[in-house]
């Protein structure tokens, strides 16, 4: 049961972290103007020309070397790749008019300088299946990051608190990397090039899917902030980051689940089947909770924070509709990699975050905010549909299935959207709520034994 325990620390948590992270909105929501969310998301948009580059993406192949000469020889790529941002990143910082964003890019200057203690904190701890430690090193560094924004969003209430609460988090991960390398000798030794050039070759590929990463998460306020203002960025970081605490939170407990169970089989059959039947189970979740998100969150907004962010109903409610997409995305790329198709995966992670930027891009110069964001939702839907069939066809599990879910969400998506828009299709809602209520428990039910079956044996 090992792969259980160590998976239930993980989600615990990333439950924790999402939990402390909305704590921390709730609070800021309060004490900050829409402008003071802007200005952060235009430093994150900002950093996103090069934050890609953070630890050469490689966490995920140190994992996987176990010689010590060639994890010596990543670790060296990653210093260099860090050292090269970081500077470039304060030279970018320096040519900025605003102090806010100049101070919030040079913080994330230093993030960047630093990231190798991150990298070997997290390694250490997967090498030794230290997962409570990995667990509560995760939720102390969310604590201090979220504790440090409400405090400055009380006392201070400008946008120096998310520089500030950047710092002291790095400041926490030197204090761990000091102490975990405490006693230990290590020599000083420049790999061979040849070592470096094997490592690099592999790492490229990490890279292309580090771009896409950050062009979905960071890009995407790069490519609204061209064309809108301050106040406007606010509004859209504010409601996308509220709907992405929901969605992070079940995305990467799920995530961290799969991974796992699909590399520890042997079988690419049985593979398959497992992946197929946890992105079937999580869609008969995650798309009534996509739904009903959409339908309350906007009552949340207003008890919470009483109307202050009552511009963000419609943005929130589309996003919401929506946020069922990248998980399931996510979950199909988790899928990849654990099968061994790790350059296909990144790949096409970075066409999907590619993809996304110039999408918002060109919608945010020639549409409304609000158009903006409905461009969003319906690609992220389009995204949902080519990224499974992609999967599933390198996982050879059948197209038909993708055909059966894709119509299942999509279906349910326009349904909702209409609940929304339409006030005498509102009556439809309780019928609706029953009848996804049903398939949900039919299908916990129903997969339920398939997966105790698959993990009894860990």
């Amino acid at each position: 049961m090992s792969v259980i325990k160590h998976a239930s620390l993980m989600i615990a948590a990333s439950l924790g972290v999402k939990v402390l992270s909305l704590l921390s909105q709730v609070v800021m929501g309060y004490y900050l103007a829409p402008e003071i969310f802007g200005i952060y998301a235009a430093s994150l948009g900002l950093a996103a020309y090069l934050s890609w580059m953070q630890n050469a993406a490689s966490l995920q192949y140190l994992l996987k070397q176990q010689i010590d000469s060639s994890v010596r020889g990543i670790y060296w790529i990653a210093m260099m790749f860090n050292g090269l941002s970081g500077v470039a990143m304060f030279a970018l910082a320096s040519t900025q008019e605003s102090s806010e964003v100049a101070f919030i890019t040079s913080c994330f200057a230093i993030v960047q300088l630093t990231g190798i203690c991150q990298l070997y904190i997290r390694a250490e701890y997967t090498k030794k299946s230290a997962f409570g430690a990995y667990a509560a090193y995760e939720f102390l560094a969310s604590f201090l990051r979220s504790g440090t924004l409400i405090l400055g969003a009380i006392f201070i209430a400008n946008a120096y608190v998310f520089g500030i609460s950047a710092l002291i988090v790095v400041l926490f991960e030197l204090c761990i990397a000091l102490v975990m390398i405490r006693g230990r000798e290590y020599s000083f030794v420049v790999p061979r090039l040849a070592d470096l050039k094997l490592d690099m070759s592999q790492i490229k590929w990490l890279l292309l899917g580090g771009i896409g990463s950050v062009a979905t998460m960071q890009g995407v306020f790069l490519a609204v902030g061209h064309s809108q203002s301050n106040v406007d960025l606010g509004y859209f970081f504010f409601s996308y980051q509220l709907v992405g605490v929901f969605s992070l939170l079940i995305g990467e407990a799920s995530r961290k689940v799969l991974m796992p169970h699909v590399a520890s089989m042997s079988a690419d059959g049985q593979k398959s089947e497992f992946v197929l039947k946890t992105i079937r189970l999580m869609m008969s979740v995650m798309v009534p909770i996509s739904i009903f998100t959409a339908f309350f969150i906007d009552d949340l907004v207003n008890v919470v924070w009483q109307g202050k962010w009552a511009q963000t109903k419609i943005m929130t409610e589309l996003l919401g509709l929506s946020f069922y997409a990248p998980v399931i995305v996510q979950l199909c790329y988790s899928g990849m990699e654990a099968s061994g198709f790790w350059k296909k995966r990144n790949i096409y992670q970075l066409l999907d975050g590619l993809s996304l930027v110039l999408v918002v891009l060109y919608a945010s110069i020639y549409l409304s905010l609000q158009d903006v964001v409905l461009v969003i939702a319906v690609r992220r839907m389009f995204a949902f549909i080519l990224i499974s069939v992609l999967s599933f066809r390198k996982l050879n599990i059948s197209i038909r299935d993708c055909a059966g879910m894709a119509s299942f969400a999509v279906l349910s998506t326009v349904l909702g959207y209409l609940l929304l828009n339409f006030l005498w299709w509102q009556q439809l809602l309780y019928v609706v709520a029953v009848f996804l209520i049903f398939v949900f428990v039919f299908e916990f039910a129903f997969y339920r034994k398939l997966f105790l079956r698959f993990v009894k044996n860990d």
